[in-house]
């Protein structure tokens, strides 16, 4: 995945990709690289763990949520 933005008079490319490792049989990686917005994150799965692909969605989904709420508070 990726995504240009444009801060001020700079471009900026920004690239991220998940992989299941050479243990795992699914990802539990998440990323948020949102076009909207300048917010981009990354949550580790914690592969070997019950249910790290909700935990990772989780952490995503509850800051970006957050984030949309209370942007325009700056």
């Amino acid at each position: 995945m990726s995504m240009p933005y444009q801060v001020g008079e700079f471009g900026v490319a920004i690239s991220g990709a998940t992989d299941t490792g050479q243990e795992r049989t699914h990802n539990e990686d998440c990323l948020y690289l949102p076009e909207e917005t300048c917010l981009l994150m990354v949550a580790d799965g914690m592969g070997g763990h019950d249910a790290g692909d909700v935990a990772s969605r989780t952490a995503i989904d509850t800051i970006a949520d957050y984030f949309r709420a209370t942007v325009h508070e700056l």
